[in-house]
């Protein structure tokens, strides 16, 4: 039985933590993107040259949506684990009393 559920849970934690990696992409990548685009276009303009200015802009949005995404699915699947398994012990405590 606790397998089946240690899988369910991690089912469960994979798809919240996946769907909000997801969304906190789309919503913060145009604002990390309009902070961060000035200094790329500088950087790139001075090392490459203009010819790769257009593919390099679009290869850091991407770099930048698959960093965020990682960052906030690594974070919230630790601290929803962490809720997990306090929960859990909560439960073997009061089970243990009775």
């Amino acid at each position: 039985m606790s397998g089946a559920m240690d899988s369910a849970f991690t089912r469960a934690l994979g798809l919240v933590t996946f769907t909000s990696g997801v969304l906190a992409a789309y919503a913060a990548l145009p604002h990390v993107f309009g902070a961060t685009e000035a200094w790329v276009t500088r950087h790139t303009l001075r090392a490459y040259g203009p010819e790769h200015l257009d593919w390099l802009l679009i290869a850091w949005q991407v770099v930048l949506a698959l960093l965020i995404y990682a960052v906030v699915r690594g974070i919230l699947y630790a601290v929803l684990s962490l809720v997990g398994l306090a929960l859990a012990l909560l439960l073997i405590r009061r089970r243990g009393r009775d």
